[in-house]
């Protein structure tokens, strides 16, 4: 990972769901260098789609002192970002509830996740 920017790397470590202590040190590391380009950081994460997953890491992994103004900016659009994918999903479950209503078994999902919650069923994986 060491040719890659340390924006990058700091997404590749905090684009998972947990982290192991390997991972969170390698997040202290990169913040602690103070090498950051925070805007950077935060451009990517939206793009990516990860700014919720940013925010939960660095929270649980870097002292708030480190983070300075940039947790502010963060924090709103990580809000931002849970608000438009509830919308994408709200969207995404009416338009599967008017495809059943027309008698279509066509289903729309974002993974096995979301079709056992709101289909009631979990599909097999071949």
């Amino acid at each position: 990972m060491n040719n890659l920017s340390l924006e990058v790397q700091l997404l590749l470590c905090c684009s998972r769901y947990q982290l192991t202590e390997q991972t969170a040190e390698q997040i202290r590391t990169i913040v602690s260098d103070g090498k950051l380009e925070w805007a950077k950081v935060l451009q990517l994460s939206e793009q990516q789609g990860i700014t919720p997953l940013l925010r939960k890491h660095l929270i649980a992994t870097v002292p708030s002192e480190k983070l300075g103004e940039w947790y502010d900016s963060v924090a709103k659009r990580s809000r931002a970002m849970r608000m438009r994918h509830m919308l994408q999903l709200a969207q995404m479950i009416n338009l599967q509830k008017s495809l059943l209503d027309l008698g279509s078994m066509i289903f729309i999902t974002r993974g096995r996740y979301w079709t056992r919650c709101f289909m009631g069923v979990t599909p097999k994986v071949k």
